[in-house]
Parts: structure tokens; C-alpha cells; sequence
């Protein structure tokens, strides 16, 4: 009876962990325009299967304002309360996770999974991470978030600690826009996985191909966050980036990723990545630094294919060079127009009370001198004082003289007035860069998984986080 009782208590202690219990925190869902659906709706009823599957317990802040979203909520998560995301359901929910771990709620070997799926901003200069949209405003701006009430993801770093001190496993599952920026959220307990780089955007809808449908449509009870994120980021079809914190992740994503970025993108008037950057590759002649790049990336896939039997990069390099080759026509079309120069400095003189000033060529045609000019006149149609008549006599003139150089530029360089329009509006570009990305999208996903491969980690909290 002894050796019997001491058999149970030993495959008691070995079990213990599958009875571990099992959090989720499901965030998002904002940023978008008014109307009955958003573009996160079509993960919802997956994560609500995964959780049911899981026997997870969950907490959902999602949306906000959105009749049919509101709807498919409440039915892929039944019994459950469901609230809109907001800086304060935001708020309460991280706070409520950290109180369960601090009153042992949540306790060490218990595992706790962050999904966020929102709209999200390029990482600013004094963030660790990036911010998301919340709230009901949508956001006009899919680079900076304009329009839209924020949270930032920084929140999120006591959670992490505390989790990581706690011996709790924690996964952050961050599915917008630019949110390779969350990697530094990881530590020794926490995976991220993010669906873009940090200077990337990430894609959504009910496209079942794109890498964040994929990656839930793929949770499955027992699956790793690691193996899925790679079956997953394998097979997805978008142009975006997806990251992982783990060692073999982070090391391939630093040989390829900065070097790689520009040619995953394309021109489109809401995702303006494209047009920014060529625009500003021609203002700065970055042409050689670009070529440099190029160089690189050729030699890191050679080297990867001369150790790795039975693989060839050759379709890659093929892609990036109809990439780049197609990049110089724009780059060519682009210095024609005078592009080139705007980065140039004109002196000019008669500001009231400031004297002389250096603008650069950018501004300059980029300013509405008849608006300021006509601004001004009628001031000084209606100035009732000396000293108010010379001022706006002052700015007159001077504006004057700015048009006068606008005029100027316009006729030494006839295209420079017409550069962002070019690039705006040819959909020509928007068709063939399209082409052109999504075909160095797809062939770098085997780069990818051939340089994850080379690397081996002994610690790797993505693997062990089991769903």
C-alpha cells in the first residue's frame, strides 16, 4: 500500500505542471473608422475557440462602438464580460493581472498570454516600446496613430517583471502595426511575438493567409508559442515582418531585418513607407549606402546556402534585384524632378524683429506664400498704427521673396512642384512595387527559417511556453 501511495504522489508531482492554470488578456481592436465592423473582427471567434479549447480564463477589452464586432464578441466569448478598450479598461486589466500575481491568484508555473491586436505607431524616442491605438477615434495616420486615443505597451514592463520574478510563464502576442518595437518586453519568463518589425507594418482583415490569422487560426492546446509562430510565419502571405524574442529569432532577425526593410514595401497613399523613404533616398543620395545593403544581404543568403544542403536563395537575389532595379527607374524619375535638392538651403532675409533665416527648399515649396501674403494684406488693410503698417508691410515682402525663389526652383527643376503627386497618385508604382515586395516577402520567409535554424538556444521561454 506504501509503494503504491508513493507511486501516486510521485506521478502526481510530475503532473503538476498540465495542471497549471491558464490566463488570457485579450486587448485591441481600436483605431479603426465608424461603421458596424473593424479590420481585427476575424480572430475573434479562433481566440474565442482557443480559449474554450484551453480552458483558459480570459479577460477581453476589446473595440468599442462597433455593432457587429460588439456582436461576434459576445458570442465567441459566452458568460463572459466583455469591455470596450479604453486607457481605463487598459489600465484596470494590467493592473488586475499584477494584483493576482502579487496575492498569488497567479502563481509560479501558471502561465499568462497577452494577445494584443490594435493599431499600432512607430516607437517614439523616449519609449521602450510603442503605443496603440484605444478608444473610439480613428486613427488617420497609420505611422503615428493621429486621431486615435493611445495606450503605450511600456505599461506592460512591471507585468513582465513581476511575472519573471513569480516564475509565471508569460506570452505577449502583439499583432499591430510597428510592434517589432515590443521585443525589449521579453525576458528570461516572457516570449513576444510580433507581426511586423519595429519600422514595418503589420496586416489584418479576413485574409486567412496573412501571418496574424495564422498565428491564431494555428493555437492549439499543447503547440508552443515558438513552433507555431514559425509554421505560421512560413506559410503567411502578407509583406510584413513577424519577429520572435527567442535567441534564434533575435539573431536572425538582426542579420536580416535592417537590411531587408525597405524592399518590403510599397507605394500605396495609406501605407506611405514607400513613398517617404525613396523620397528621402533621393534628398540625401543614399543610392550607394543602398547598394552596400544589397551587397550584404547577397552575401548573408550565399553563406547561408553554401551550409545548408539541398537549399537555394537564388529565386531571393532574383527578387531583390528586380526589386532595386525597379527602385533606380523611381529614384531616376524622381532626381529629374529636382528631389535631389530639397534638402538645400536658401538665406532669407526681412523677418520682422529676426533678420535673415536659412530655409530648406522643402519648405519653401511646400508653403502657401499667397495664403501667408493675403493673410498679411488684409492685416495691414486694417492696421490703425504706424508700427502695425510697417510689420505687416515687413511680412509682406518677405514672402514676397519667397515666392519669388519658389518661382525660381520651379523653373530651374520644372518637376519639383509635381514630385508628390507622382508618387501619390501613379498606379503604376502602387501595382509594381506590390508585386515587387510581396515576392521578396515570400522568398526571405526561407532565409528566415534557414537562419533560425543555424542558431540553437538551450533557454528559450517561446518554447516553453506550452498553450
Amino acid at each position: 500500500m506504501k509503494n503504491n501511495l508513493n507511486a501516486f504522489l510521485i506521478l502526481l508531482n510530475l503532473s503538476t505542471p498540465a495542471f497549471a492554470a491558464k490566463y488570457v488578456g485579450y486587448i485591441g481592436g481600436s483605431g479603426d473608422p465608424a461603421g458596424a465592423t473593424t479590420i481585427f473582427d476575424a480572430k475573434i471567434p479562433a481566440i474565442g475557440n482557443y480559449i474554450t479549447a484551453s480552458s483558459s480564463q480570459v479577460n477581453v477589452a476589446f473595440d468599442g462602438g462597433h455593432a457587429q464586432t460588439e456582436n461576434t464578441l459576445r458570442t465567441s466569448f459566452p458568460g463572459q464580460a466583455v469591455s470596450d478598450f479604453t486607457r481605463e479598461s487598459y489600465e484596470t486589466l494590467i493592473t488586475r493581472y499584477e494584483n493576482d500575481i502579487r496575492n498569488g491568484t497567479i502563481k509560479s508555473g501558471d502561465q499568462l498570454l497577452m494577445i494584443i491586436d490594435s493599431h499600432g505607431a512607430e516607437r517614439n524616442d523616449v519609449a521602450q516600446t510603442h503605443s496603440i491605438s484605444s478608444g473610439r477615434g480613428a486613427a488617420t495616420d497609420l505611422n503615428h496613430l493621429d486621431g486615435s486615443e493611445t495606450v503605450t505597451l511600456d505599461r506592460l514592463t512591471s507585468l513582465t517583471r513581476l511575472a519573471e520574478e513569480k516564475g509565471i510563464r508569460l506570452g505577449i502576442m502583439d499583432m499591430s502595426c510597428h510592434s517589432g518595437a515590443s521585443l525589449p518586453l521579453a525576458n528570461s519568463r516572457t516570449c513576444v511575438i510580433t507581426a511586423s518589425g519595429p519600422q514595418s507594418y503589420a496586416y489584418g482583415g479576413d485574409d486567412r493567409r496573412i501571418f496574424s490569422t495564422r498565428m491564431i487560426d494555428n493555437m492549439r492546446p499543447g503547440r508552443n508559442l515558438e513552433e507555431v509562430f514559425l509554421e505560421s510565419r512560413a506559410a503567411a502571405t502578407d509583406v510584413g515582418f513577424p519577429m520572435i524574442s527567442s535567441p534564434e529569432g533575435i539573431s536572425a532577425q538582426d542579420q536580416l531585418y535592417p537590411l531587408l526593410r525597405r524592399y518590403i514595401n510599397y507605394s500605396d497613399p495609406k501605407a506611405t513607407k514607400f513613398n517617404q523613404e525613396i523620397e528621402q533616398s533621393v534628398a540625401t543620395q543614399s543610392c550607394l549606402q543602398e547598394d552596400s545593403e544589397l551587397q550584404r544581404i547577397f552575401e548573408l543568403s550565399t553563406t547561408v546556402e553554401s551550409v545548408t544542403e539541398g537549399i537555394s536563395f537564388a529565386d531571393f537575389r532574383a527578387a531583390l534585384t528586380d526589386y532595386q532595379n525597379y527602385r533606380r527607374t523611381v529614384q531616376a524619375e524622381l532626381d529629374r524632378m529636382g528631389v535631389a535638392h530639397l534638402n538645400e538651403k536658401r538665406r532669407m532675409c526681412g523677418i520682422p524683429g529676426l533678420g535673415c533665416m536659412e530655409l530648406d527648399v522643402r519648405g519653401i515649396m511646400s508653403m502657401d506664400v499667397d495664403a501667408r501674403m493675403g493673410d498679411n494684406q488684409r492685416g495691414l488693410a486694417g492696421a490703425t498704427s504706424t508700427a502695425d503698417r510697417t510689420k505687416f508691410q515687413q511680412w509682406i515682402t518677405y514672402f514676397q521673396n519667397i515666392k519669388a525663389v519658389k518661382e525660381e526652383l520651379i523653373r530651374t527643376y520644372p518637376g519639383i512642384e509635381r514630385y508628390s503627386s507622382y508618387l501619390r497618385e501613379n498606379a503604376e508604382m502602387r501595382t509594381r512595387t506590390l508585386e515587387l515586395s510581396n515576392r521578396v516577402a515570400a522568398e526571405s520567409r526561407k532565409v528566415y527559417s534557414a537562419l533560425y535554424q543555424r542558431t540553437e538556444s538551450t533557454s528559450n521561454p517561446c518554447r516553453d511556453f506550452v498553450l
